[in-house]
Parts: structure tokens; C-alpha cells; sequence
């Protein structure tokens, strides 16, 4: 049984009266607390409802919407919640705390996909997940002291092995937004920006080919579009409500009910050192300054889960 099989037995299909439930309840509250869901019908609220019970999807949360005229549909959000599910079981079975993924952007080449440069906007997207960058620096360290063992120089090993397992594992993907393309509602401008678009399109496209087995049923013709919420009539997300800061005694008190409250002790929080932010290219050259080699810390900072700071710290601590 693969890792993929495997891994997928953590979506576990609820029973149909479960379903039926989750959506009832999920119904009755989606109507009144989205934005713009007095908008939509009872059958269309309650479609959306069935969508998101059967799915495990939240639409609060943008991971599932409904669209007039086609339906219920899932978001992006959704395709990542449900590539992290699968993730964190991979890493669960892989004996690691969880897994991370994380995507790399380049401006792509019009030699690697069909686009106009003229007039598309295209690009190149790279998904990394950490359950395979484990497993591809484990296989090096494992031959690279098989190398070591035989006799071989430590860093000419490591570069053997390297060579011997090829690149890191990782999915690829295209996103383009084509020029004829129009999201804009009559009379108004577009409020999304196209870059961002195409990024989440080809994101999309690398989480489907990473994760196969996830399947989140779209409508007929439905050419998987990253929905942009203001873009629509219907915005799936829970508005902010305010609130008056004040306990429940200090609010009964108020309206004439029970005895004033004593007044709360607030302790102050120690301030804590604000962590300053740092980039790749600080951390090679700080990482550089330690006096290892591109390879060590490369090792390194996959150890360490791509974390710059806690990898910078641990390469000057050996």
C-alpha cells in the first residue's frame, strides 16, 4: 500500500443521515450570518450547506462558495485544508510531528507553457512539502555514510550522493491569466490582481497533482477558477461582530441586575524582544560566516524545516 493509498484513508466519507444533519443545522445559520446570504434562496443556502456538510469544507472560512447561476463551488482554501489533512496524515505515518508545505513563484518561460508574454500573465509555481524533503535528505545522509564508511572525504560524499538521488522532489505547475480574459462586473474595475490569479491557479494545479486522490466535485465546465470573494455577488465569510469588552456581571450590573463587580486585576505582559525578520539572502550570508558549506547548511536548514532563524542558530551553535 503507497503513501498516497494510505494517506487517504484519513478522509473518512460521513454517513448520508450525518450529512443530512451537519446541513440542516449548517443551513438555518448560513442564511443570516454570511455576508450577502439574504441574497440567496432557501434551496440555494441549503445546496451550499449540503456541499460544505459532505465535503467537510467550511464556508466560512472561504473554502466553499455558492455561485449564482453555478453552483456550489470550492475556493482554494478549501484545496489547501484538505492537501494539509492528507499531509499531516502522511507525516503522521512518516513518524513526523506534522507536515508543511510552502510554494516558490517565478515569472515562467513561454518555452515551458502556451501563453502570449505580450499579453498573458504566467507563471511558474513550485510546491515543496516537507514529508518528501525529509524523505529525499534522509536518502542522501544514508548513502552519502555509506560513502564516508567506504573510506570517501565527508563533503565529497555528501556531493556523490546528491548527484546519485538527483534533485528534490517537488511539484510543478503553470498558472496563467490570459489577457481576453475579463473578471470585472459591468461598469466597475477589477478589484483582484491578475499576478496573484495566476498565482493561486498554477498553486491550485500543484496541489491536485501532489495530492490525486483529494477529489472536491466542481460544476460542469467549471475551469477550476481561484475565486475572488469581491468579485462576486455573494461573499461566503463571516462578519466581525463587535463587542463591548465588558463581563457579563458588569453588563447585569448595568441594567439594574446584582452588585457592582469588583474591578478586574489587570497584569501586565511582559514585553517580549520583537524577532526581527530574516531573508534568504541575510541567512546565506550570516550562514556562510560560520564557515560552512553550501551543502552543510543546505542540510541543515531542511532539517530544520526551511526555518531561517532556528537554522541559523543551530549552525552556529555546532
Amino acid at each position: 500500500m503507497t503513501d498516497q493509498t494510505k494517506a487517504i484513508e484519513v478522509q473518512k466519507e460521513k454517513p448520508a443521515g450525518e450529512i443530512q444533519l451537519i446541513a440542516r443545522d449548517l443551513a438555518q445559520r448560513l442564511k443570516f450570518m454570511i455576508v450577502n446570504g439574504n441574497k440567496l434562496s432557501d434551496n440555494e443556502v441549503y445546496s451550499l450547506a449540503q456541499y460544505a456538510a459532505a465535503n467537510g469544507l467550511n464556508p466560512f472560512a472561504g473554502e466553499c462558495y455558492y455561485l449564482p447561476s453555478v453552483g456550489p463551488c470550492p475556493g482554494v482554501a478549501g484545496w489547501r485544508s484538505k492537501a494539509q489533512d492528507q499531509l499531516d496524515y502522511e507525516a503522521k505515518l512518516a513518524g513526523q510531528a506534522g507536515g508543511n508545505m510552502w510554494c516558490e513563484y517565478f515569472h515562467a518561460d513561454p518555452a515551458d507553457c502556451v501563453f502570449d508574454p505580450e499579453k498573458d500573465i504566467a507563471y511558474k509555481v513550485v510546491l515543496h512539502d516537507s514529508v518528501s524533503q525529509k524523505r529525499w535528505t534522509d536518502k542522501i545522509k544514508d548513502i552519502a555514510m555509506d560513502f564516508v564508511k567506504a573510506g570517501a572525504p565527508f563533503f565529497d560524499a555528501f556531493d556523490k550522493a546528491k548527484e546519485l538521488i538527483g534533485a528534490e522532489p517537488v511539484t510543478i505547475s503553470w498558472g496563467v491569466v490570459y489577457g481576453s480574459e475579463n473578471f470585472a462586473r459591468e461598469g466597475k474595475t477589477e478589484k483582484f490582481d491578475r499576478h496573484e490569479r495566476a498565482k493561486k491557479r498554477g498553486e491550485k494545479l500543484d496541489l491536485r497533482k501532489r495530492f490525486p486522490r483529494i477529489h472536491l466535485p466542481e460544476p460542469e465546465n467549471f475551469e477550476g477558477e481561484t475565486i475572488d470573494a469581491e468579485d462576486f455577488k455573494v461573499v461566503m465569510s463571516e462578519p466581525e461582530r463587535e463587542h463591548s469588552g465588558k463581563s457579563v456581571e458588569q453588563n447585569l450590573f448595568e441594567l439594574g441586575f446584582g452588585e457592582k463587580p469588583a474591578e478586574p486585576v489587570i497584569e501586565q505582559e511582559p514585553q517580549q524582544e520583537e524577532i526581527p525578520v530574516i531573508t534568504s539572502k541575510d541567512f546565506w550570508k550570516k550562514a556562510r560566516e560560520t564557515g560552512k558549506t553550501d551543502l552543510e547548511i543546505q542540510a541543515v536548514l531542511t532539517d530544520r524545516g526551511g526555518d531561517y532563524a532556528d537554522a541559523l542558530y543551530h549552525l552556529k551553535s555546532i
